[in-house]
Parts: structure tokens; C-alpha cells; sequence
């Protein structure tokens, strides 16, 4: 978790967006305005649908693959073909994980009968 912070302190300083799928056996916790706040996007995908016990990103030519469970281990891979292949799957995640995403619920308006003009009889 402060990992995360601080990795996320330095991209945002940065200016530099994200984006993020993720799961939680409490489901969807990020909002858009918290997102936004941590330049970022991010899509929930439920854990049974998406099984992963690590985390991987990629920025530009490298892939990096990191397990947070037990003891924290990592992974650096530089390879255009494997970054481009990881892209390619974080994409059709991405697309997958459109269907578990709420959706605001629509403002209901409330209809208000014209009141009847006062009797001045």
C-alpha cells in the first residue's frame, strides 16, 4: 500500500495518467472523482472473473510484473514484442471489464402538478 502511494505521488507529480484495472471482494471502490484526483482511469473486473495474485504494468518497451503477497518480489522484462503483448491484453481487459463497471443512476425529475389558481370569490 505505501508502495503504491509513493509511486503514485511521483506519477502524478509528473502529470502522468493511468490506467487501472483492478479487483476487490468488495467490489467497485474507485470513483471517477477520486480517480481523476490520482490522474487516472480505472475499471473493476470481479475477483472470480479475473483470478491475478500480482500486478503488472507497462510503460513504453518495458513490462514489469511485481507480486505483493508473502514476500514482495519484481520483475523488469525490456522487450517491445512482450510490452506490445501486454498491451494488447491489458486492452482486451479493459474492454471486458466495461460490462462490470455502475453506472450513475439516472437523475429522476420530479413532476410537479401546476398548482389550481386561488379562488378569490
Amino acid at each position: 500500500e505505501e508502495f503504491d502511494r509513493e509511486i503514485r505521488s511521483i506519477r502524478v507529480r509528473a502529470g502522468v495518467w493511468s490506467r487501472h484495472i483492478y479487483t476487490s471482494s468488495q467490489g467497485p471502490a474507485h470513483s471517477q472523482e477520486a480517480d481523476a484526483r490520482v490522474l487516472r482511469q480505472s475499471r473493476f473486473m470481479p475477483p472470480d472473473k479475473l483470478p491475478l495474485k500480482s500486478s503488472f504494468a507497462v510503460h513504453g518497451s518495458t513490462l514489469s510484473a511485481v507480486s505483493f503477497r508473502g514476500k514482495i518480489i519484481g520483475v523488469l522484462i525490456e522487450h517491445p514484442d512482450i510490452a506490445d503483448s501486454f498491451r494488447a491484453i491489458f486492452g482486451a481487459l479493459w474492454e471486458l471489464a466495461g460490462q462490470y463497471q455502475q453506472t450513475p443512476a439516472p437523475q429522476r425529475q420530479q413532476m410537479v402538478a401546476p398548482s389550481p389558481p386561488l379562488d378569490k370569490g
